[in-house]
């Protein structure tokens, strides 16, 4: 029977300053610092936190012992920790830089030798202007213009198996782009939201249609950073999700692949289509609770029939993500 995996993450938070610590985030989440940064030099800050440099080592050699088997490596946002560009080139090296086993020359983690197999969608933060979340930087589009390839303005879309157009992913940017979009107070709601536009809607409805129609495609993916659902605090919302949950159901979407939250969860949305949400992989902030998981989907009459998911969570005292528990069957 046939299968394709996917590998999922989210919410890297790559910056320029690894290992920074906001100060509101240490409070609410003290083992950060006890348990897992020893032997790392840790600053505290006022601006956003970044990423653990530890865990993104070991994210960067699990990447590299699975690539072999997998179709696509799916990054559902926030890649950087701000649309500085600074921010965005460590998240860039990441991703593209060339490496043996996980690092490049200079010791960094890198994943960049299977690029080929990245698919990625825009986070807030990607979109963010400087430290204090000000929308919309376009530099995530200039940094990642080879992969970031929008053929809709603020959507891209690839087919899983370039061999055949069974299954089609999507990615959709819903990154605010103006502060009186996030709702008031704009100062604090632009950190967390997210905003369903209706011009890109209308864009993903016409695409939609399109590849119904023409290139006879029969399953879909869609990767949307902010879960399009309830249960986000007031915050951290998708504003109007409602619309793009209505048109998931409209295109039988098989699956949601989203982040945002940091925390890895399946749920489903008020019409029914599931949404497998990522944890964070590498944010300082949530460290040592940082999750991947891989999506075997299994294909029969050239369907998506059923979706097993293996979570792998970062054992800091080991170095490496490790499977915990045992899979989890997910009927599409």
């Amino acid at each position: 029977m046939p299968y394709r995996r996917l590998l999922h993450i989210s919410d890297t938070h790559f910056c320029e300053f690894p290992n920074r610590n906001n100060h509101l985030k240490l409070w609410q989440n003290p083992p950060a610092l006890s348990l897992t940064n020893q032997g790392k030099r840790i600053s505290r800050s006022f601006f956003p936190s970044s990423f653990d440099s530890n865990a993104a080592q070991a994210l960067a050699a699990f990447v590299c012992d699975v690539a072999p088997d997998l179709s696509l490596i799916v990054h559902s946002g926030d890649l950087a920790t701000t649309g500085r560009p600074d921010d965005l080139g460590a998240a860039f090296h990441f991703l593209s830089a060339s490496n043996c086993n996980g690092s490049t020359a200079d010791g960094k983690p890198s994943i960049g030798d299977h690029v080929e197999k990245l698919f990625i969608c825009p986070g807030n933060h990607d979109r963010y202007k400087n430290n204090f979340a000000k929308p919309w930087s376009a530099n995530f589009n200039l940094q990642f213009r080879k992969i970031w390839l929008t053929q809709r303005l603020d959507i891209t879309y690839r087919y899983v198996n370039k061999d055949d157009r069974k299954i089609c992913i999507l990615a959709i940017d819903f990154c605010l782009r103006a502060n009186r979009d996030a709702g008031a107070p704009y100062q604090l709601n632009r950190y967390g939201r997210g905003k369903v536009y209706s011009d890109t809607i209308l864009r993903l409805n016409d695409l939609m249609t399109e590849l119904v129609d023409n290139d006879k495609c029969l399953n879909f993916i869609w990767v949307i950073h902010f879960p399009p659902a309830d249960g986000a605090g007031s915050a951290e919302q998708l504003l109007n999700f409602d619309d793009v949950a209505s048109l998931a159901k409209k295109y039988n979407v098989s699956f949601v692949l989203s982040g945002h939250l940091h925390n890895a969860s399946i749920s489903k949305t008020s019409y029914g289509t599931t949404i497998i949400r990522a944890g964070t992989a590498c944010a300082a902030d949530e460290a040592p609770n940082c999750w991947i998981h891989l999506l075997d989907l299994k294909i029969e009459d050239d369907l998506i029939a059923s979706i097993r998911k293996t979570d792998y969570k970062w054992d800091w005292r080991n170095g490496e993500f490790s499977p915990v528990g045992s899979s989890i069957q997910i009927l599409s």
